[in-house]
């Protein structure tokens, strides 16, 4: 057989593979994120899974590169946090659960790394007082006054915020299973305050939260 002959059958099975690798990356993402959303009660929740080629990371290796999730308005107790982040990496699963009953279960991971967001429109519904951003700081207005405020993270993940020594407003951001209790930084951007955390070893509720 001549080598040109081959092309054909090796181009449709390249072809074949290839819809294979994107139809179930497709349908773990959905599973991914449908669960997450559901963990947490988010208003919506997406996700996306690095790694190429998926079907061998998957099938042979039983394992992923990484997996990012991103949820919108998501409860934390008296808190609605706007968007929620979460950066996975070194992730493992049940490929026996897999392949048997097309349920995504995580196993393991190497290292996840939150990030939340707190806009400062909620900050002012749960304070009942207007606070807003200028640059890199909080303003707190009292009796037409503006105030500043500063914002700082205690015990690891509770959210303090002070205007003129008197804290008003004192809250954990860790309430979510897709934020459990982690050392966070803390940064004042122009939506509100965002706080970062990386989980190593990653906590069982993570894993829970993003499994099927």
């Amino acid at each position: 057989m001549r080598p040109w002959r081959l092309i054909t059958p090796l181009v449709l099975l390249a072809v074949l593979l290839g819809g294979a690798d994107l139809g179930i990356r497709h349908w773990a993402t959905n599973q991914v994120a449908a669960r997450s959303r559901q963990a947490t009660g988010a208003a919506s929740a997406s996700a996306s899974i690095s790694g190429f080629p998926f079907l061998y990371e998957t099938l042979v290796q039983g394992q992923v590169h990484g997996i990012t999730v991103h949820l919108t308005d998501v409860p934390a107790g008296p808190l609605v946090l706007q968007k929620v982040d979460v950066d996975m990496l070194g992730i493992h699963f049940d490929k026996s659960r897999l392949y048997h009953q097309r349920k995504l279960r995580l196993t393991g991971m190497d290292q996840a790394t939150a990030s939340v967001l707190l806009s400062a429109v909620e900050l002012s519904t749960v304070t009942g007082r207007q606070i807003t951003v200028s640059g890199s700081q909080l303003i707190l207005t009292v009796a037409g006054r503006a105030v500043p405020a500063d914002a700082a993270i205690s015990g690891g993940h509770t959210l303090v915020v002070r205007a003129g020594g008197v804290t008003v407003f004192s809250d954990d951001l860790s309430r979510s299973p897709l934020v459990p209790p982690c050392s966070m930084s803390l940064q004042i951007v122009p939506a509100g305050v965002q706080a970062t955390c990386t989980m190593t070893p990653v906590p069982p509720s993570v894993l829970a939260a993003v499994s099927s």
